[in-house]
């Protein structure tokens, strides 16, 4: 039997969270002469947020029911033995069915035993006297042993919670004649024991014989999540008498309650240049989206819909709820006018990937990545990050001084300026330096400080996170890793060819690789930089 009561105000979700805003850095190193370069700024597009509040007001009330259990002839029994089962006292085998079948309500209720009709937390319930025969051992038709010896019965009743119940009670009120032991999913130490010892089961027959079938006893119990089993061992005292009655009373409840359905959402979030969108940073745009999705209490279905200031939330859109197990997926459009695959579509933005998580701090913490965010048997809510680049903006600033006045860098590429924060060099950022340099001097080398992140804590070390290299020097093609701040590379890079032979100096180009650790926190990063030549 269940009883059911739901209750479900209104609530709106409100999250409010604090963003690093990310920034360029310049850099520059001092040098023996003073030629100071900026070309730019590095940026590296990483996921960080730090959190002032996530908070949710009230969640809807849960809907809560009862289980209710009770001795008749859905209760099962094993049979009964002579030999005393102290040993093994759940093992069906050790009695006289060897497995169970159903249990028989008694002939009559015999005072003093208690009577269910009448008796607290017995009366209503159903509750039957119920033994493993109709009659009483000794009786004319017997079928539970003999009266002059200790007989042993084992008994068991079966309820199932279904996943995601929170009990908040459950109690068991029994009686037995003579003596009783309770035990929960299959533990051999029992829960409770009618006179409070479990001696009135399994010890010698007490002298006295206390009168346990007159007294309700009560045990709290723990139940878990899936199929919970109550067994009885009952004991009945050897009797000179030629019957010799048996029997076992129980009613049990289980309060539960279950949270309200449906509760899912998936909210997607628009960031723009490592930081939350803002009618400021996404120049007033609409970011065009599509979605697909599938759900018990709304159906199945797709449409489009943009995240924009114009959002309850700006560049915010979350769902309607969707009950558990719904599949659903979004992602971004980039064949129309403000959004492209790259930069070098021409679009005034262009997408980085996207990320996910349970919460948006966990989104801002993932990497990246092309493939669109699809969710299937939705069992929490989930953020999404739709993560943009401005292709309007610079990557950064880049600058340094030169310890030559006839040494210059006359240019530096970014080939890559968004980093993954993985520790791999083939994520990370890339640059390459034109650099002329004295005919006369073929040795080149450069140093590097640590990169520092803009507005925030965070370095990057140089020490084995930089590596130059120079198709233009007879190294063997090899890269020199870099493994001191402010320390010039070694062995040098010794050039050998020369790109402009028509050009006066030595026109030659280093690459400059970047490895970015993991943990890094998302920023924007800058160094400074030193070119020797003439070694």
């Amino acid at each position: 039997m269940e009883k059911l009561k739901t209750s479900r105000p209104d609530y709106m979700d409100v999250i409010t969270n604090e963003l690093l805003s990310l920034r360029g850095m310049s850099f520059g190193v001092a040098a023996f002469v003073m030629a100071s370069l900026i070309l730019g700024s590095v940026g590296m597009l990483a996921q960080f947020a730090r959190p002032q509040t996530a908070h949710a007001a009230a969640d809807p009330a849960p809907v809560c029911s009862v289980i209710e259990l009770h001795s008749s002839a859905s209760t099962m029994t094993a049979g009964w033995t002579h030999t005393n089962p102290t040993a093994a006292p759940l093992n069906q085998a050790l009695y006289s069915l060897g497995s169970y079948g159903s249990a028989q309500s008694t002939e009559t209720v015999i005072p003093p035993w208690v009577d269910p009709a009448t008796a607290a937390h017995l009366s209503g319930s159903g509750a039957q006297w119920v033994s493993t025969g109709a009659s009483w051992p000794g009786g004319v038709s017997n079928t539970e042993g003999v009266s002059t010896e200790n007989q042993w019965r084992l008994f068991k009743d079966s309820f199932t919670l279904p996943a995601g119940a929170t009990v908040t009670s459950a109690n068991l009120w029994y009686t037995a004649d003579n003596a009783a032991a309770v035990y929960l999913n299959g533990n051999t130490t029992p829960i409770g024991n009618t006179n409070g010892a479990t001696e009135d089961v399994f010890g010698t027959t007490p002298g006295s014989l206390p009168s346990n079938f007159g007294t309700i006893y009560s045990q709290a119990f723990s139940p878990v999540v899936g199929e919970n089993t109550l067994n009885f061992v009952t004991r009945n005292w050897s009797a000179d008498s030629v019957t010799n009655p048996t029997g076992l009373v129980y009613h049990a409840t289980v309060n539960y309650c279950m949270p309200t359905q449906p509760n899912v959402t998936v909210t997607i979030n628009k960031f723009v240049q490592g930081v939350m969108a803002t009618a400021l940073n996404s120049d007033n745009a609409d970011f065009p989206m599509t979605a697909e999705w599938d759900a018990a209490n709304i159906g199945a279905g797709e449409g489009s819909y943009a995240l924009s200031e114009t959002n309850q939330t700006a560049y915010q859109a979350k769902t309607t709820e969707m009950s558990l197990g719904a599949d659903y997926s979004t992602k971004e459009m980039v064949n129309g006018d403000v959004v492209g695959a790259q930069c070098a579509t021409g679009k005034p933005f262009a997408l980085v990937g996207y990320t996910t998580g349970n919460t948006l701090a966990e989104a801002m913490a993932a990497t990246p990545s092309m493939a669109k965010p699809e969710f299937e048997n939705l069992q929490m809510s989930k953020q999404v990050i739709v993560w943009n680049r401005d292709c309007s903006l610079p990557e950064g600033q880049i600058g340094g001084d030169v310890t030559d006045g006839a040494l210059q860098v006359t240019g530096v590429d970014m080939i890559d300026t968004t980093a993954t924060a993985n520790g791999t060099f083939a994520d990370g950022w890339k640059y390459v330096f034109h650099i002329t340099a004295p005919s006369t001097e073929q040795n080149l080398a450069m140093k590097f400080s640590d990169w520092l992140r803009t507005g925030g804590s965070g370095t990057i070390l140089v020490a084995n996170n930089m590596r130059i290299s120079s198709a233009q020097a007879n190294n063997g093609g090899a890269t020199i890793l870099l493994t001191a701040a402010n320390l010039y590379s070694t062995p040098a890079l010794h050039m050998t060819s020369d790109l402009d032979p028509v050009m006066a100096g030595r026109q030659v180009e280093i690459t400059v690789d970047v490895a970015v650790p993991n943990g890094t926190p998302v920023g924007s990063y800058t160094t400074n930089y030193g070119v020797q030549s003439g070694l």
